[in-house]
């Protein structure tokens, strides 16, 4: 059995991210467009990946290993670098650099690129289905700017390196993540302004059947303000941005007295360690408009720049504390 194959068939588009830098993010890509040939591929990254070294600590990386057929996107020098392998597609409206959409014409070894913006992301990811790609790849992060957090992602695979810090570190952050997974959803009727993103752009209150309109684009910044709205016949808060936990600590008495809860546009805006979330959702309920549909796990004991951990020691215990993720790991059978 292929990995990932109780899911990946079915989904569109795949957001692949790391917990940290260096966490094996293209080696993954190439794994999966290996493993699923049958498909018509699209890859392309919220940043650069591909490149030949490492620019923090210089070490070699892998290149993105295309297979003939697949789109991607790359910038003008990787244009002009595999001239006569490609076929030119279109040039995006980039605000910054140039940038376009290719077809290899044959397997290549390269770069890949993207627009840095959710809304231009999203739009690319449509422009890519119209020219035929039965399937998107999208090389991300968990950045709320990124395109992980948009409701077209279907399903997302975490890379998880040992370059994020000792064991305890690495399967508390996951814990963490699992957490925030698993906040159910809030289906809304209200008739929010909904921008690219399908975010609401201000706090909101309810108390008894009525939402109130603070007119507060985020809570941090205006924990103050939000406190006294907060009054004693408030019931919920939906919050358009993130909750950090400074201003968890400062708003926390008020959120207890929430029997509704609190709403959030993703689970991964709520920025609190594992111990503050723990807190917050036994202290209130919690409901998200968007799901955090991480699908599995794909392990990389090799960390950049420390001394990496023992590869069946941190498969086995991160397989063993979450079971209920699919985790792979590329050399394991290498």
């Amino acid at each position: 059995m292929r990995s990932f194959e109780d899911w990946l068939p079915s989904a569109v588009t795949i957001a692949i991210a790391g917990i940290c830098k260096n966490a094996g993010k293209t080696s993954l890509v190439n794994h999966i467009l290996d493993l699923y040939p049958e498909f018509n591929w699209a890859v392309f990254s919220t940043g650069i990946d591909g490149e030949e070294t490492d620019t923090v600590f210089k070490t070699p990386k892998p290149r993105v290993k295309l297979p003939g057929g697949s789109l991607f996107v790359c910038d003008t020098r990787i244009l002009n670098l595999h001239k006569g392998d490609i076929a030119v597609i279109i040039k995006l409206p980039n605000a910054g650099r140039p940038l376009w959409i290719a077809r290899a014409l044959t397997a290549l070894e390269t770069e890949i690129t993207g627009p840095a913006s959710q809304k231009a992301q999203t739009d690319l990811i449509f422009k890519l289905k119209r020219l035929g790609a039965q399937k998107v790849i999208v090389d991300g992060s968990l950045d709320r700017k990124a395109i992980a957090h948009s409701p077209l992602v279907e399903a997302m695979i975490l890379a998880v390196g040992a370059s994020f810090g000792s064991m305890n570190e690495i399967l508390d952050e996951l814990q963490r993540i699992q957490l925030l997974s698993r906040i159910q959803l809030f289906k809304t009727t209200l008739n929010l302004k909904t921008p690219g993103s399908g975010d609401q752009e201000t706090i909101l209150i309810k108390t008894g059947k009525s939402w109130i309109d603070t007119a507060l684009p985020t809570v941090i910044g205006n924990e103050a303000s939000l406190k006294k709205l907060l009054s004693e016949d408030a019931r919920r808060l939906m919050i358009p941005g993130a909750l950090s936990s400074r201003s968890y600590k400062l708003l926390k008495s008020c959120l207890a007295k929430l029997d509704l809860g609190i709403i959030v546009q993703h689970p991964d805006r709520l920025k609190l360690e594992l111990k503050e979330l723990q807190e917050l959702l036994a202290l209130t309920p919690v409901r998200s408009r968007q799901s955090f549909c991480v699908k599995g796990l794909a392990l990389n004991s090799w960390a950049a720049g420390a001394k990496p951990q023992d590869a069946d020691v941190f498969r086995n215990e991160i397989r063993k504390r979450f079971p209920d993720w699919e985790s792979i790991d590329i050399m394991e059978y290498a």
